[in-house]
């Protein structure tokens, strides 16, 4: 009597410990797609019409996200929160937050590392590129060098010297995120997108806005470039420019297309 009272008594423990457990599990499945759902909203809905607004609501939404990842240690939900908080921290267009942004992603990749074969690829791609994107967007829109390439005119022989800056600034800015596009692109050749729709969508979305960030800028540098050298012999001062059109069409080349899963 006293073993069947035993028995009973271990599998009572048991089925009680399985049913927290269920519910613990219920309710950070929960967390996580209303966390994901608010990420969505702020991004559709809120920052279109409001990006001040937003980018506080992002920041706090990532912060949040953040925590969250770190009581989760390293689980397929922790990957999914460090996803949505360097989601937010980009989207957030808060420099001040760069630290953060890396932090998420170092921690997220770090995450997705120990659970090899067991991460969720979907936010483990995601990890892989979001640095890029947010890089190439940020420092594009801030820096501006298209709408200032498109101004140059070196027939009218007017400040002529910053525009040679310009192109110069311009030479200098391609070079550096020429790696991050071609990171980007790398990505896109990984089968693993394939398998996630929206994945694959978001994923094409904003590798077609950086590349075509990036080819506009060379694009123009490179009419620029060719006025320049044609126009040389009669711009009078010191003013030279350093490389020619045969550099900046080396620039143009990224050896890579943007991979046709995206078409």
């Amino acid at each position: 009597m006293r073993i069947n009272l035993a028995r009973i008594g271990v599998g009572f423990f048991i089925i009680l410990f399985t049913a927290c457990a269920t519910v613990d599990d219920v309710q950070r499945a929960s967390d996580l797609i209303r966390t994901d759902n608010e990420l969505a909203r702020l991004l559709k809905e809120v920052r279109p019409g409001d990006q001040e607004g937003s980018s506080v609501f992002l920041t706090v939404l990532a912060a949040d996200a953040s925590e969250k990842a770190k009581l989760l240690g390293n689980s397929a939900d922790a990957i999914a929160f460090y996803r949505i908080a360097a989601t937010a921290y980009w989207k957030s267009d808060k420099p001040e937050f760069t630290d953060k942004l890396f932090a998420v992603v170092g921690s997220g990749q770090e995450a997705c590392g120990g659970l090899g074969d067991r991460a969720p690829d979907r936010d483990c791609l995601f990890l892989q590129f979001v640095i890029p994107f947010a890089a190439i967007e940020s420092e594009s829109r801030k820096l501006n060098y298209d709408a200032k390439l498109k101004k140059i005119d070196f027939f009218d022989q007017l400040e002529t010297g910053a525009e040679i800056k310009t192109l110069d600034d311009t030479s200098g800015y391609l070079h550096k995120i020429k790696k991050s596009v071609k990171s980007i692109l790398n990505v896109g050749s990984d089968d693993v997108l394939l398998s996630h729709t929206e994945m694959k969508l978001y994923y094409c979305d904003n590798a077609k806005k950086a590349l075509k960030t990036y080819n506009n800028i060379a694009s123009n540098l490179y009419t620029k470039t060719v006025s320049y050298h044609k126009r040389k012999a009669d711009l009078e001062g010191s003013h030279n420019l350093e490389f020619d059109a045969k550099a900046v069409d080396e620039l143009r080349d990224l050896d890579q297309k943007l991979t046709e899963k995206c078409n």
